[in-house]
């Protein structure tokens, strides 16, 4: 992902630190400027430049003014009217006090200088335009310019694992590894081993020295999946190892350094889990430096047409089909349910209908049977027609009537009227 370049000329080291780490986590790359010939160089490669001074005289001796198209920001740990006038008259487009005006600044260099928080590869995993969706696109963005932990928090089935490896590879450690646990697949008795690796000979079966997830991921990411199923005990151990920062073999004695960044993902609310006492605080706090929100997809209906469009020209693809698709009355049932398995479940639903069918346009008889009796009746009759729909329920339940009105969420006697109305007969 391109990072907006900042320039930043420092006389308080303090003061530019600070700064320099809210831009970088604002998604900014900010880069230390040593003279004015430099400042000129890289002026010459940015697009829109700007230089952040913590000095108003270096507006003066470096001739800021006079550098075509940089624009430049004045910071000072102490407000003085005159100060901020005289940085203006030097040129300088603003002129902030930090901290007490850090948001402001932050909010002025946005404006002159917005982050660009979808890129492709941001698009093609998050299919989307909705409101909520951006907001989410906008979290993976700013977490991944830095290097801090991140809980992913969601319901099942919306997309947090794929989250995950977005905020790996948009991040300084995408060449390095992305290595990922299902925390509730292990037994705590395996944890150790799992997670810190093992000596040979150990325990029985130890047949060789095996190194465990966290040396496997060093100056990568880890992923805990599914990190609020842990238990108290293996969150103890985990804990330590991220305090330390080293582990120890199972039946090693060395203690061996580890560079990892943890991105931790939960359907549980491990803010109330922590307060119950089900999980520890301290790792709750240690986790969550920052959290990306995953909605449920029945909070963004404005995108399951797109996600439908989206898996569909992907089954195409795969199942060597021509332009397949579903047909609008089909796609309004589609947008219109509620979607309790989030977006895994649409994508199952898409898939199982290609594999139903080669038809070009695809219909209601092509869906999943089980998946079609979620849909409202009377929608479902109004596309299709109450006969055909009788005539399918009375086939698939082989002449039982009252296994039809159960497919069709209807009485015995509503299966008899309609038999009566549409003069079809059953045995």
């Amino acid at each position: 992902m391109h990072r907006p370049t900042i320039l930043q000329i420092r006389l308080d080291p303090l003061l530019s630190s600070d700064c320099a780490e809210a831009l970088a986590a604002a998604g900014y790359e900010v880069i230390d400027v040593a003279s004015r010939q430099q400042c000129q160089r890289l002026v010459a490669s940015l697009d829109s430049p700007l230089v952040i001074v913590d000095d108003v005289e270096r507006l003066t001796a470096w001739n800021i003014a006079d550098i075509p198209a940089l624009s430049a920001i004045v910071l000072t740990t102490t407000e003085s009217e005159a100060r901020a006038v005289r940085a203006l008259r030097l040129g300088a487009l603003d002129y902030f006090r930090w901290p007490d005006e850090r948001a402001s600044l932050l909010a002025r260099v946005q404006a002159l200088m917005p982050v660009r928080v979808v890129d492709d590869a941001m698009a093609r995993a998050f299919v989307g335009e909705s409101a909520a969706i951006r907001r989410v696109q906008h979290q993976i963005a700013r977490a991944a310019a830095t290097d801090c932990n991140v809980l992913v928090v969601g319901e099942t089935g919306t997309g947090k694992e794929l989250a995950a490896n977005l905020l790996h590879s948009l991040s300084a450690r995408a060449q390095k590894p992305f290595v990922a646990v299902n925390c509730a697949a292990i037994p705590d008795t395996l944890l150790e081993s799992e997670l810190f690796g093992h000596d040979r000979g150990a325990f029985t079966g130890a047949v060789e020295t095996c190194e465990g997830k966290l040396r496997q991921a060093d100056k990568g990411t880890l992923f805990l999946d599914e990190v609020g199923d842990m238990s108290l005990l293996a969150q103890a151990k985990v804990l330590r190892a991220f305090e330390c920062r080293t582990v120890t073999r199972v039946g090693g004695r060395t203690a061996l350094p580890t560079d990892v960044r943890i991105v931790a993902a939960t359907n549980v609310d491990l803010a109330a889990a922590a307060k119950e006492g089900r999980f520890r605080p301290d790792l709750f706090y240690r986790l969550n430096v920052t959290e990306v929100n995953i909605p449920p997809l029945r909070e963004r209906a404005d995108d399951i047409a797109l996600l439908v469009d989206h898996y569909a020209r992907q089954c195409n693809q795969r199942f060597h089909r021509r332009g397949q698709a579903f047909s609008k009355d089909v796609l309004q049932g589609l947008v219109g349910y509620s979607w309790p398995g989030n977006v895994r479940e649409l994508r199952n639903v898409v898939e199982a209908t290609f594999v139903n069918s080669s038809a070009r346009w695809l219909s209601w008889t092509d869906l999943p049977l089980q998946f079609r009796r979620y849909f409202p009746p009377p929608l479902e009759r109004a596309v299709r027609g109450e006969r055909a729909l009788l005539l399918e329920a009375l086939a698939d339940s082989r002449g039982n009537k009252t296994r039809a009105a159960e497919l069709l969420h209807c009485s015995r006697m509503s299966i008899y009227r309609m038999l009566a109305k549409y003069g079809v007969h059953s045995e």
